[in-house]
Order: C-alpha cells, then structure tokens, then sequence
C-alpha cells in the first residue's frame, strides 16, 4: 500500500508533500521507529538486545530453499567431523551479525553435536562494533571473539592464517558476517569433505535482499567466474552442465570463488598457505592447479546479503601478480587489457611458487582452461576488440541465435555463449567460425567465414560506428520489423549516419576489451 501511494501523487505541492512523507515512512520502517538501538528491520522477527538472555537460539522463519533430493538425505551425524566455523566481521551493523549468529546456532538449522565452536572473527572494526560483539555474545555458548592483529587489510590469506592458530575443528568454514545459514546447510559441506578430503566445499548463496531482508530461494546454482581483467564474476550454472550429473544433489564445479562462503579441511591449511597469495581468484587457481577441487554444493544453502549485486563481488586487488605467476603466455591477454598495469617479474613469489608447483605437481593454467574453465573465452590471436557487442544508445548485448540472427538480451553476461565476439586485424567480426555478414538492407547475420567476402569486412570509424568497408551501410541497433517477432531487438545494416543525426547512438558500439600490444 505504501509502494502505491508513493508511485500515486499528485503534482505541485502535493507530490512535495507525498514524497516527503514517503521518505519519513520510509525511514522509518528501516530504522526500527527511533527506539534507539540502530537498524532493526521490521521483517527480522528478531531484538538485537535480547539474544544474550535467549536459553533456546531460535533464528527468524525464513523458506527451506533445498531441493526435494536434498530434503531426503538422511546423514550419519556420528560419521561426520566437527567444524569450526569463523565469521569475519567486517563492520556490518549489529542485525546484520547477529542474524548471522542465530542462523549458525539455531539447532533446528545446525546440528549441535557438528559445531564445535563459533569463532567471530574481526579486524579493525568500530568501537561500537566491538561493543556489541563483546556484549551480545556473553552468554552465548561456543562462540569466541578472535581478532586479527594486521596494520593492513584481511586478505583471504590473512583470514585462512588466523584461523590456523585458534580454530580446532576438522573442517574449518569461513563466512561473511552478512550470511544467513538455512536449514541443513552444515551436514552436506561435512558429509562431502569426509568423502573427498580435497574438496573445497562452497555452499549455494540465496539472495537475502538489501533493504526489505526478504530472503528469495535461488532456481539455479551461480557460479563464480573470471574475466580477463582478472576481475570476478557471476554466471548461472548452465542447463548443459545440469544435465550431466545424475540429480540435483550431486557437486557442480566452479572455477572460482569469492571467498564469501566455503569449507576446507584443516590438515591442508599448512600446505596452502605456504603459497604466495592475497586474494580469493589467487586461492582459486591453487586449488584447481594443484590438487584441490572447488565445488559447489548445491544441498548447502546460505542466503547472503545483495548475493549477486556487482558491488558484492570482492575486488581482486593483486591482478599483475597473479597474471605473472598463474597465466603462463595468456598474460599476453591481460597486459593487452590492462595497460595501465605495469609489468613485473616477481621473482621472489615466482621462485617459491615454482618449488611448490613442482613439489605438488600442479597443473598448467592450459590445463584449467580446457578442463575447468572452458566455458571462459579466449580471444583470437588477431582479434584487437573482444567480448559482447553493447549499442551506445540501447544499452543492449547481442548474442547469436539458432536463426543466425544477431538478437538482443536482457542481460550482459560476460561469458554468454553466443553473445562472444572477435573483432579481427582482417576486419571480420567472429564467432567460433562464422562471420558477421552484410545482406543487404535487412537483418545482419552469421554466414561461414570467408576472408575474401567484402560483405563479411567491416571497420571501427571515429564515431564508434561498425561500417562496412565497400558500402555506406552501418551495424544498427533496431526493433524487428516483423510484427510477428513481438519487439525483438535485432542487428540490422542500415545507412550510416552522421553525428549530427537522431538515432546515431544506436550504431555506436562499445566491445568489452580493447586489445592491444600483444
């Protein structure tokens, strides 16, 4: 009703007024009506204060997002290890941690006799931060206050390192204050590590909503990715990878991760933390490269703050490094990106990781691209643009279709099949074999490549338009003329316009990456 009368006001004076009053109603129903005590969201079902006086933890109700398959698994709680679970602290507000707190310690969600201890672990946090942690968690059995001791920022390492000296579990699980842990998310992380003591365990994030704390269950698992920037990602896991393990309970794999949520086991940290590595993408590639295998579960189910916000995904801050220790000769790739990133050789690192490598007998970043990552492309050795075509105007990816039509998505993705293109030193504009083809004044479409097919021949102008080399016509942004396609956004050729010209912005295209130098 709120949301209605918001969007329903009047003009003049009166949409002053309404506004007004919306942000004042607003306001209030974020930050709890004034009691004093900071941010409690209505939807929580939870007072902050009262959680050192609770005899049984109870966290709010929120839907079991697991899978009918998983809902049938019955574990041998007896067979399986202990865990020590560390949730870093990072500022969050108090709700915020103390939610996570009652997710982890609710029996009806953890079993008790799986957790050893709740280690909350903090780095340079507020005052009033410490306050509350110090406060809050008194009382509360299990769970222990750890703080890391480091002049610079918690790193991935930093984190893995602290938990080496306290944690006495077997299995150690690493979450983000702003988790929310769901109903049977420990046993599956557990039972897999007891199988498989070399997997990396990370449970399937659901999407805990930002303002409202709505928790929404998620209809498929997300896996991270990452691009050639070295920057990571999200990506659905696809529907071909679904249908090539048995049920829905079994293990799917990720490239990468992003340090949110996972579970190792401890008898490895040793070993691992003898690598030179400060970020989760750096983790990622040890695991995969040298014996460890990061895979998503999807019976474990966690909800997370903003999951798949883009302002969530942690910034991998070390990319030079990681390109000169993992990529081997696709840092060609990288520097040709990135070339505001100057080239060094760290010898230091590259020597340690090289006895390592050879002590572990890790893997070629070849090998993880053909066999882990294969679905992250690679670009052309001639190709000087690379990634999805975006129109300036509409905003808009492109990706081929069955028909060979060029067609509008809702999403840019950066490794969506279909949708990655090589701009080429030739002029032709690529997709695994076939070739962006001028037919005329009609749709753009994708023919068999042939290098002596003028149509085939296009050239990046000044104004950012695509123009075909032998003609006046110009790559478009437009709504199907077939009424039958119902506003389909397509890629046809049309007369190039000049800059002065409404709707030029829809011939003018953006590539994901400019290669160069390579």
């Amino acid at each position: 009703m709120k949301t209605m009368f918001c969007r329903r006001g009047g003009g003049g004076y009166g949409a002053v007024l309404v506004l007004t009053i919306c942000i004042v109603l607003l306001y209030w129903f974020i930050y709890g009506g004034g009691d004093g005590n900071g941010p409690v969201r209505s939807s929580l079902d939870i007072k902050p204060m009262d959680i050192s006086s609770h005899n049984a933890i109870n966290a709010r109700q929120i839907p079991d997002g697991r899978a009918r398959d998983c809902k049938k698994i019955e574990y041998d709680l007896n067979s399986l290890p202990r865990a020590s679970v560390l949730l870093h602290v990072t500022n969050q507000d108090r709700v915020t941690v103390l939610t996570s707190v009652l997710s982890i310690l609710d029996k009806t969600r953890t079993p008790p006799q799986l957790l050893l201890e709740l280690l909350l672990v903090y780095h340079h946090v507020s005052e009033d931060v410490l306050n509350y942690l110090e406060n809050d968690t008194k009382k509360l059995q299990k769970v222990h206050l750890v703080e890391i001791k480091r002049e610079t920022d918690m790193t991935t390492k930093s984190k893995l390192m602290a938990a080496m000296g306290v944690a006495k579990g077997d299995v150690l699980v690493f979450l983000d204050a702003d988790v929310e842990c769901n109903v049977g998310w420990l046993e599956p992380i557990l039972a897999k590590i007891a199988k498989n003591d070399k997997i990396v365990a990370v449970p399937v994030k659901d999407t805990i909503d930002s303002l409202s704390y709505k928790y929404e269950t998620s209809s498929r698992p997300v896996k991270t990715i990452f691009s050639w920037d070295l920057q990571l990602a999200y990506f659905e896991v696809t529907f071909k990878e679904l249908a090539n393990v048995r049920s829905e309970k079994e293990l799917l794999t990720t490239p990468a991760m992003t340090g949110t949520a996972f579970a190792i086991a401890k008898k490895h940290l040793s070993t691992i933390t003898k690598f030179p590595f400060d970020d989760s993408l750096e983790l990622s590639f040890i695991l995969w490269h040298c014996g460890w295998e990061l895979r998503l579960v999807p019976c474990s189910k966690i909800g997370a703050l903003g999951a798949y916000e883009l302002s969530k995904i942690p910034v991998q801050h070390t990319m030079g490094k990681v390109a000169e220790l993992w990529l081997g000769d696709y840092k060609k790739i990288f520097y040709s990106i990135r070339e505001d990133i100057e080239q060094k050789t760290y010898k230091d690192e590259l020597k340690q990781l090289t006895q390592l490598k050879e002590t572990l007998q890790c893997k070629t970043f070849d090998w993880y691209l053909k066999n882990v990552a294969s679905d992250i492309p690679v670009p052309t050795s001639d190709a000087f643009m690379f990634g999805q075509m975006k129109t300036e105007a509409g905003n808009l990816c492109f990706q081929v279709v069955i028909s060979q039509v060029l067609e509008g998505l809702h999403h840019c993705n950066p490794i969506q099949e279909g949708s990655i293109l090589h701009f080429g030193k030739n002029g032709q504009i690529k997709h695994k074999d076939t070739c962006v083809t001028f037919q005329g004044q009609n749709y753009v479409v994708m023919t068999p490549c042939d290098s002596k097919d003028k149509n085939q021949i296009w050239s990046l102008n000044s104004e950012k338009q695509l123009k075909l080399q032998s003609d006046d016509y110009c790559i478009t942004h437009n709504t199907d003329p077939d009424d039958d396609k119902k506003g389909r956004q397509v890629l046809m050729a049309q007369k190039c316009l000049t800059s002065n010209d409404n709707g030029v912005g829809f011939q003018k295209w953006h590539f994901t990456h400019a290669l160069k130098k390579r």
